[in-house]
């Protein structure tokens, strides 16, 4: 009888396990192929993870009465009620735009540097935990770029501890509000970061993209998959206890100081914010707001 007692308490056990967690395969509702890469929040909650490159994920259970955001640069955002959740959740692709091809005569080579910074100008990271998210720059147009309007190159500083994480490079026209809109290319920049702290760049220059009047967002995006992920030892401050289970999906992006924070966004929950301040270890406000350290260089 208690061995009978045991089994089905293990039963049980192993039930709420699996009951505890969604998996499902993200495919494009077209062609029905997987959709890699992509991020999925439950709406309004600091809880979500992404898609690895067959479209699969597994997530902690996140309650009938939630709702999934699920993003990927190229397809419509999915909001998803949690009861309607199937193995197979499809994503319609969004409307392409496509860019104008201008053929001009060969000319001496221009080109032009905006948001400049050097490593000494690093105040702090944006790391990313366990969760997926965004961080965005907002790039002013200047009439100064008309002379060398096409994205060449970024450069962004970057802090990893494994030996080559993967993230994406998203890019945004604001919307009326100012934030975030429609995407300027309709398909993942994706781009590998190396170990240590270094400049990561990224070649734009195949995209054939110009430098739209109303301003760009560059965004960055984390992928919380096994590729990225990084298991540390850290000691907690209050307690002195240490702990050999830390997780951290990498890698950590450079964020220089910044007047005002207005150009500096991010993107979680499903929602778009503004603004970063840096805290010290406290949680007390230093008062500086963060910027993204990414220079964006652009040719004729």
């Amino acid at each position: 009888m208690k061995q009978t007692l045991h089994h089905t308490i293990l039963i049980l056990f192993l039930c709420q396990l699996i009951c505890a967690q969604t998996t499902a395969t993200i495919k494009n509702k077209t062609t029905n192929e997987p959709v890699p890469y992509v991020n999925i929040f439950i709406e309004g909650e600091s809880t979500g993870t992404s898609a690895n490159e067959e479209g699969f994920f597994t997530l902690p259970s996140a309650g009938l009465d939630k709702t999934l955001v699920l993003s990927a640069i190229g397809y419509e955002t999915a909001k998803i009620p949690a009861r309607n959740l199937t193995n197979t959740i499809l994503l319609t692709p969004a409307a392409i735009q496509l860019h104008e091809v201008v053929i001009n005569c060969k000319k001496e080579k221009l080109e032009l540097k905006t948001g400049s910074f050097k490593n000494r100008d690093i105040i702090h990271y944006f790391g990313c935990g366990v969760l997926p998210w965004m961080i965005g720059r907002f790039f002013p147009y200047d009439t100064t770029y008309a002379k060398t309007p096409y994205l060449q190159l970024i450069k962004i500083n970057t802090n990893s501890d494994v030996k080559t994480a993967i993230m994406n490079i998203r890019l945004y026209l604001p919307d009326e509000n100012g934030k975030p809109g429609k995407a300027l290319h309709n398909e993942n920049i994706l781009f590998s970061v190396k170990k240590g702290d270094r400049i990561t760049e990224v070649n734009l220059a195949p995209l054939n993209i110009t430098f739209p009047e109303q301003g760009l967002f560059v965004v960055t995006e984390w992928f919380i998959i096994e590729q990225n992920k990084y298991v540390y030892r850290y000691t907690e401050h209050d307690t002195g206890k240490v702990h050999k289970d830390g997780i951290s999906y990498e890698p950590a992006i450079g964020a220089i100081s910044d007047a005002t924070g207005t150009n500096s966004w991010r993107y979680s929950g499903g929602n778009w914010t503004n603004t970063f301040k840096r805290y010290d270890i406290n949680r007390k406000d230093k008062g500086d707001h963060l910027l993204m350290a990414a220079e964006l260089t652009l040719s004729n």
